[in-house]
């Protein structure tokens, strides 16, 4: 039997996972981070963090290729080496695991592998949704303008319709990825199934958790933007925005660290109120209460030292 999703309980728990999950990461997955870190440098430079709005040259002729290649050479073995850890705080989350020891942590093995298979898996399909739902769109307003109508209150319409499906799509996925981690094999139907029922207080929970988030994020803009002005009134400013603008760069990686743990810390919380736990046997328990910190009865497999 299923519990009942609080939203506010979901959302301060996620929030309280993140600060946990971020000093964890600090401390276990250094060598990852800073490998992603110097390949954010370099995409930095790349040329391609531009504005949307703006003319782009169809032969991308101002793309800086070398600084995109080295991002990748650093950012994609870095996120590789961090994977491990996602994987034991997306358990820890879940109250499946304890915190690993050591100097960092890197454990690959099944569970890590098949996550990393889900990751493709689920972007596949979430590609696969979104080409389906413009499929209707473009029937749509073809058909429209076949018959002579005016299409733009109907187009409107239909993508509105087509975006609010896609959210929902989105928040009932809220524990795929989670599943994964926790129960070592990739069932996305069943984990969907999960969620059934939940969609509003799962919505409002993480509504009100990506609100706090870029609450946060809005408060460090501003503390950023000031530092920053203060840096080109004193002269120490870089045009190109290299060795002065590090620290900023550096700030941001953070939160946006903070903002992933906070939403695994978010799944786990709803996985604990959703899934009953398992026994030693490995058979469910039907009850409504999350089990005892520290009493979880899966074997906790040890890291790196």
């Amino acid at each position: 039997m299923a519990g009942k999703i609080y939203i506010g309980d979901a959302a301060g728990r996620g929030l309280q996972f993140g600060w946990k999950g971020l000093g964890l990461s600090l401390r276990y997955a250094w060598p990852a981070l800073i490998l992603m870190f110097v390949g954010v440098l370099f995409w930095e430079k790349t040329g391609l963090q531009r504005d949307p709005f703006a003319d782009i040259d169809p032969a991308m002729s101002d793309v800086d290729w070398p600084a995109f290649f080295w991002a990748i050479l650093f950012f994609v073995p870095g996120y590789l080496l961090f994977l491990p850890l996602i994987v034991r705080l997306t358990r820890m989350a879940a109250d499946e695991a304890d915190a690993p020891s050591g100097l960092f942590y890197f454990r690959w093995g099944e569970r890590e592998g098949r996550y990393l298979a889900a990751l493709f898996l689920l972007f596949f399909l979430l590609m696969m949704v979104l080409i389906g739902m413009m499929l209707p769109v473009v029937v749509g307003m073809s058909l429209f303008n076949l018959n002579g109508t005016t299409p733009a209150v109907v187009g409107v319409l239909i993508m509105v319709a087509t975006a609010v499906f896609f959210l929902w799509v989105m928040v009932r996925a809220t524990l795929l990825l989670a599943s994964v981690a926790i129960e070592n094999r990739i069932a996305f139907a069943e984990a969907f199934g999960k969620t059934k029922g939940q969609f509003w207080p799962l919505f409002g929970a993480v509504l009100l958790l990506s609100l706090a988030l870029v609450g946060i994020q809005f408060m460090i803009g501003i503390v950023s933007f000031a530092a920053g002005f203060v840096l080109a009134m004193t002269g120490l400013a870089v045009e190109d925005g290299s060795l002065a603008l590090i620290p900023f760069h550096l700030i941001d990686g953070l939160v946006s660290i903070f903002g992933q743990v906070a939403m695994i810390g978010l799944a786990g919380a709803v996985w604990q109120t959703l899934v009953p736990p398992r026994t030693g046997e490995g058979e469910p328990v039907v009850t409504t209460s999350p089990p005892p910190a520290g009493d979880s009865p899966m074997e906790t497999p040890v890291g790196m030292g």
